[in-house]
């Protein structure tokens, strides 16, 4: 076999095997930023309570602690917004996380009427879950991006580690 075809196999090999981890990591990329909108969807439960429970006592003083539990929720979409439009980035995603864990503690916290307490609890729990589901894939992504020989070639290609929430 001549140097010459022996390079050119091996050009051949290289070449498709960084097309496949390229689709490979971009697949996982992918359902980073799905679980990132499957989490935005279940924060929306949180805001859809709060209009459900405050809908009709506007200028009505608010105990502390549910005056707390709105303004979390209030912050929600701007949050939201902000980790949407830099997901790789960690002053972005920060925020939102600490959003859902004080809104979790808030609602521990608080008595309420046993029916509104189950539906806070399922959408705490839902959220929960969307949030275990992106870090998950987070934590798949980055060990990809970090594995022997794709972690020669990802800066190359653009990737950046994924920030868990």
């Amino acid at each position: 076999m001549s140097a010459s075809l022996l390079s050119w196999i091996l050009a051949a090999v290289t070449l498709f095997w960084c097309v496949g981890l390229f689709q490979r990591i971009s697949r996982m990329r992918a359902a980073v930023l799905e679980g990132l909108v499957l989490v935005e969807k279940q924060l929306t439960r949180y805001i859809h309570l709060v209009e459900m429970q405050f809908a009709d006592i506007e200028g009505t003083p608010i105990a502390p602690q549910w005056a707390s539990l709105l303004a979390l929720v209030r912050t929600l979409p701007a949050t939201s917004q902000a980790a949407r439009s830099a997901p790789f980035v960690a002053t972005e995603l920060e925020p939102l996380g600490l959003a859902i864990d004080r809104i979790r503690e808030q609602v521990e916290r608080l008595r309420m009427l046993p029916g509104m307490q189950k539906m806070w609890q399922e959408a705490v729990f839902s959220v929960s879950a969307a949030r275990s589901r992106y870090n998950d894939d987070a934590t798949n992504y980055n060990a990809a991006l970090h594995q022997v020989p794709a972690r020669l070639v990802v800066g190359l290609m653009g990737f950046k580690a994924a920030v868990r929430l």
